[in-house]
């Protein structure tokens, strides 16, 4: 906020408000006019993880792999490099505390090749979900698409104005590993 006696900005960070019990995006309240999902396959469903070298100046490496996106998409390897995870000696870190930080960053690696599931819908706004009112930016807000209802946090509002008509229109968080957005 533009502090006018100052002549500075006064910056306030809150915790966003949740009016999810009251602000429902949904095809039925007229609020959502489009919605689609989203699939793109996973960049690896089985990865070998290196690490940087064991106490006989081999290179550690672990394997991980999902078995359930093998078995919807195949298998579909891939090798990352994690050469920051070696032994810290300095701190008489044990090999297998290094094996254990590798086998964890393996599950990370692991976790972000995989299929990822995204949600695009274009929101309109009606009389009872007003901007600035019932809900602003960072609000979490719900989104019921049929039978599944999810709460997600409005992200931006589009403000246009065409012949004398102000058309606002929130994009609404993320969801899970997809995103939600207005299209």
């Amino acid at each position: 906020v533009w502090n006018m006696a100052t002549g500075g900005w006064d910056i306030h960070i809150s915790a966003p408000e949740d009016v999810s019990n009251k602000v429902i995006f949904s095809f039925e309240n007229g609020s959502i006019s489009s919605w689609e999902r989203t699939v793109s396959a996973p960049k690896a469903n089985y990865l070998i993880v290196t690490g940087g070298k064991d106490a006989n100046g081999d290179l550690m490496y672990t394997r991980v792999e999902d078995l359930e996106s093998q078995n919807k998409w195949g298998r579909i390897e891939g090798v990352v490099s994690r050469s920051d995870i070696k032994r810290n000696e300095d701190a008489g870190e044990t090999w297998a505390s290094v094996s254990a930080r590798l086998e964890t960053a393996a599950l990370e690696e692991l976790e972000k090749a995989s299929a990822q599931f995204g949600y695009r819908l274009t929101t309109t706004e009606i009389n009872r979900n007003v901007y600035m009112e019932d809900y602003d930016i960072g609000s979490i807000v719900a989104v019921r698409i049929g039978s599944d209802q999810f709460t997600a946090t409005v992200d931006e509002i589009k403000i246009t104005y065409a012949r004398g008509i102000e058309t606002i229109v929130p994009s609404v968080g993320t969801m899970q590993k997809g995103e939600l957005q207005s299209v």
